[in-house]
């Protein structure tokens, strides 16, 4: 706000405007922590009144000076009239009153509460109308007691932020069978029990008292406390004692109970229950916990992942500004920063060209821009892109995160989630709702054709499959020597043999798969995959990975890897006629004895071209929590119509639940693209599956992507970015982006670790990079 001196209108002035005002009902929560279209917020930190919001008395959503009359202009265009009344708002920060004592010890937060900003700012206000001017302020040395009450009521209202952040912050927890079934009426209570220490050695901290027995004993090693797994193992020879609580931890608010059983936490359906077991146990609740509950540990460790901020010799590394050359700082909302990385690699320059120009400035025809996915891109754009020096604090992308997850179950939640996950889902998102219309896409960047060539090693015959792709998933060795993705990749396109059955002679026998680009993308995106199986529980690996570009100027050289098609003497198959499917039974057997069942075994075997079982079990991994995975499979039929579809795509579909011929129906409407068939369905989930009579086949307007490999004589990339994950799973931990800028005349690395922007030219740096690369952006070298 201006220093100006504020006029205010006569006091006459309010009843003939003001009756409207008093008889407004204030909605529970008001979007008041920035502006929709900007982050501009309502905080001053210097005493100054240069930053204030707008709240708007007829939608209550909030503005900043600069784009309040657009609100008006867009009001006016959609409804005729425009919204009249506002109640302005500024705050200044509070003078410290004890600014040399020693900053307080940061605590573990795992519940939300009301922020206290009355005890950090002081609040001015001032309520007006566009017809009127200024009526009344929080100078004003006489405010009618109603209008004093109804303006409270409003400043007092609760920010939408916290009511979601206090929504994706409740723990989720369920009870199970185990704890339904549990009688006290026939437990055998033992008085001789020892609980102050572990039954079985003499740890006296994690522990557990079995709610079966009464049995206590020390829990798993996990997350930096000791344990020696005791009470697992009391599990495995007891005859189902599946229930366990932790006792350290246990208060009347918290109780950590474990299910053995069903592997998970899980609660009672009420606290009166819980009491009455623990009653039964003798065990005594205490007011405050002597150990850390479970989410506090995992909380934790999860703020300990961090990536190196200070150089080999211990120095601090050099923190650079937000502005035009380094871009802006986004701020972590608690679990949100895979997202932050993405959007730093695509929105500052780790892509080259992919840019969000095309969407112009805000449109005209959207009263709620907070909740439209367009709006809030914009506005992510225009700070990230355009205004980076003016938030030098860094932003918050809570509107965007809140818009782009909609309804999704995880990307909806505060949990921590796979940035390649993210990514995926970010780019169809933006496929359906943004780019759909528009003439160039972006996305479009990244894709690329890939080919499987198949060659019977029987009657020597080709056949070729291809598949539009985004991302290489890339198999490291499993070794705790150093490996080269140049070298990964040379073994990853020299493809493998795989057991086959040839449509000649009807046989099993052996053909060679080998994969190579009939085109290239602009961007190439590798993803290692370091996850592996210990103990049949997936978990993320740290193997150090040398990558051309990361401590040398390299380039990464994919040219040999481009399809020749058929060389001299092969002979391409002929399309198959029969829809059945053989699957390898030794595959099969592979999978069942990794714990997975028969159907799931099927479904990834025909997800993944029946190929080998190393890549259904990736795919199962990536499908794990599909609710038809364990149902009973049933191959599609080749479709002999006149809109062919891909069998494997079809899979793909029919195994996600959704019905074959709403299936087909989607592949064919979006030219064969599986992400956006699954998009289209869950938006058409009325639909008969029948096809119009005059829609064309997707063979009539297939869409190329990339740069066709017969016209590349040179396929060499530049690395430009990577984001990087440490943790035991890409489910938890800390991510991060690097990305290549100018610095100091030179290119130098840049990390991006949410708001800190970091020059990061350091050994240490270097070896992150190696250790937890999870995801390498090349730029094509033209």
């Amino acid at each position: 706000m201006r220093s100006t001196k504020i006029r205010l209108q006569p006091p006459e002035y309010l009843p003939m405007w003001g009756s409207d005002i008093l008889n407004i009902d204030v909605p529970s929560f008001i979007d008041k922590d920035d502006c929709v279209y900007c982050f501009e917020t309502m905080k001053n930190q210097d005493g100054n009144r240069e930053h204030s919001l707008f709240t708007c008395l007829s939608c209550f959503q909030c503005f900043s000076e600069e784009h309040w009359q657009l609100h008006q202009e867009v009001v006016l265009n959609e409804t005729g009239s425009t919204h009249d009344s506002y109640l302005r708002v500024y705050k200044t920060l509070k003078p410290k009153e004890e600014a040399s004592s020693p900053p307080a010890e940061k605590k573990l937060k795992l519940e939300v509460k009301d922020l206290k900003e009355d005890d950090l700012y002081d609040t001015h206000w001032v309520l007006g109308s566009l017809e009127l001017g200024e009526l009344l302020s929080s100078d004003t040395s006489s405010i009618p007691k109603e209008w004093s009450a109804k303006i409270d009521e409003i400043l007092n209202t609760k920010s939408t932020s916290q009511r979601d952040m206090s929504n994706t912050w409740t723990l989720e927890l369920n009870s199970c069978p185990h704890i339904q079934s549990l009688d006290i009426s026939n437990l055998t209570n033992q008085k001789d029990r020892i609980v102050e220490r572990c039954n079985d050695c003499d740890l006296s901290s994690n522990l557990w008292i079995c709610l079966h027995c009464g049995n206590v004993a020390c829990g798993r090693e996990q997350i930096g406390i000791e344990g020696h797994s005791h009470a697992l193992t009391h599990y495995k020879n007891s005859d189902g004692h599946a229930l366990a609580i932790k006792l350290g931890s246990l208060t009347k608010d918290t109780a950590d109970i474990y299910c053995y059983s069903c592997d998970e936490d899980v609660k009672f359906t009420s606290r009166e229950q819980l009491n009455d077991v623990l009653e039964f146990w003798g065990v005594e609740v205490p007011i405050k916990s002597k150990e850390k509950t479970l989410v506090e540990l995992q909380v934790e460790q999860s703020l300990k992942w961090d990536f190196q901020m200070v150089d080999s010799k211990g120095k601090g590394l050099e923190q650079l500004q937000s502005g035009p050359e380094y871009g802006l700082g986004l701020l972590n909302l608690g679990n949100s920063c895979y997202l932050n990385s993405v959007l730093q690699v695509l929105l500052n320059g780790g892509v080259h060209n992919w840019n969000l120009n095309d969407l112009g400035s805000f449109p005209l025809d959207v009263v709620y821009p907070r909740t439209n996915l367009c709006c809030q891109l914009i506005k992510l754009r225009d700070a990230m892109t355009e205004q980076q020096s003016r938030y030098p604090g860094g932003v918050k992308p809570s509107t965007f995160k809140k818009v782009i997850g909609g309804s999704h179950e995880e990307f909806s939640s505060g949990r921590q989630q796979d940035s390649l996950e993210f990514f995926t889902y970010l780019c169809e998102k933006l496929d359906k709702e943004i780019f759909k219309n528009t003439s160039t896409n972006p996305n479009d960047l990244f894709r690329f054709t890939l080919q499987d060539k198949i060659k019977c090693s029987d009657c020597n015959k080709v056949k070729f499959m291809d598949q539009v792709s985004e991302v290489i998933q890339l198999p490291l060795k499993k070794t705790d020597d150093v490996q080269s993705l140049s070298d990964r990749l040379n073994d990853y396109f020299n493809g493998e043999m795989i057991e086959y059955r040839c449509p000649t002679t009807k046989e099993m026998t052996l053909a060679s798969k080998t994969p190579a680009f009939t085109s290239f993308p602009r961007t190439l995106i590798v993803n290692p995959i370091r996850i592996e199986l210990i103990n049949w529980q997936p978990s993320k690996t740290s193997e150090p990975v040398t990558v051309p570009g990361v401590r040398d100027d390299l380039l990464l050289d994919i040219t040999s890897f481009k399809s020749v098609g058929l060389s001299d003497g092969e002979e391409e198959l002929k399309e198959e006629e029969s829809g059945s499917v053989q699957f390898n039974e030794s595959f099969l057997q592979q999978l069942q004895e990794m714990g997975f069942s028969l159907n799931a075994a099927k479904r990834a075997l025909f997800a993944t071209g029946n190929s080998d079982p190393n890549s259904a079990m990736e795919w199962l991994f990536q499908h794990m929590e599909d609710t038809d995975i364990n149902s009973d499979f049933q191959p599609p039929a080749q479709s002999k119509e006149k809109h062919h579809v891909d069998p494997d795509a079809l899979s793909n579909l029919t195994s996600m639940g959704i019905d074959p011929k709403l299936s087909r129906k989607a592949l064919i409407l979006n030219n064969g693209d599986v992400n956006a068939s699954v998009e289209w369905v869950f938006s058409h989930v009325d639909d008969d599956g029948e096809l119009p009579a005059d829609e064309k086949s997707e063979d009539q307007s297939k869409k190329a992507y990339g740069v066709s490999s017969s016209s590349v004589t040179s396929a060499k990339y530049k690395l430009s970015a990577v984001i990087c994950h440490k943790g035991n799973s890409v489910h938890s931990g800390h991510y991060v982006a690097f990305i290549k800028k100018i610095v100091k005349g030179t290119e130098q690395w840049v990390l991006y670790n949410d708001e800190k922007i970091i020059l990061a030219n350091d050994n240490l740096n270097f070896e992150d990079i190696e250790k937890n690369g999870y995801m390498f952006f090349f730029n094509l070298v033209e």
